[in-house]
């Protein structure tokens, strides 16, 4: 039984492999320089830098910021919350008033499109627009 097991690929051999992946594609561009710098790495063809630190107090300082921003939208959600709604009118009369002001005016506007009672409709639409306008 002949011998199977082979030498393993050089760096070469792997930067080509890489190379045509991206050819074929495979793999883009970002994806394949990461590969080849982690190549370089581990055949020590490139230093090895040490991966980036956040000292405590950079890290302290952006907690706090977080951590601010966070209360802060909170405290806007609740101010929001705790908001009364606008009331309207508190006289229920005077509500009922507007309630049939507002259907009136919409039955005039529907007549406005029929033309046995356009000039009723007219003639209500007038009506409320001399009203509102003496108030």
């Amino acid at each position: 039984m002949p011998n199977t097991v082979s030498a393993p690929p050089t760096y070469e051999q792997l930067l080509n492999l890489v190379a045509r992946a991206e050819r074929k594609g495979g793999l883009d561009h970002a994806e394949g320089e990461r590969l080849r710098q982690g190549l370089r790495q581990l055949s020590g063809r490139a230093p090895v830098l040490p991966p980036d630190t956040v000292d405590a107090a950079d890290m302290a300082e952006l907690r706090k910021k977080y951590d601010n921003l966070r209360k802060q939208v909170w405290r806007r959600d609740r101010r929001a919350a705790a908001r009364p709604a606008p009331s309207g009118p508190d006289d229920a009369a005077e509500k009922d008033a507007r309630d049939a002001l507002r259907r009136v005016t919409a039955l005039a506007q529907r007549w406005s499109f029929i033309p046995a009672k356009r000039r009723a409709a007219a003639a209500i639409l007038t009506t409320i627009r001399n009203e509102d306008a003496d108030e």
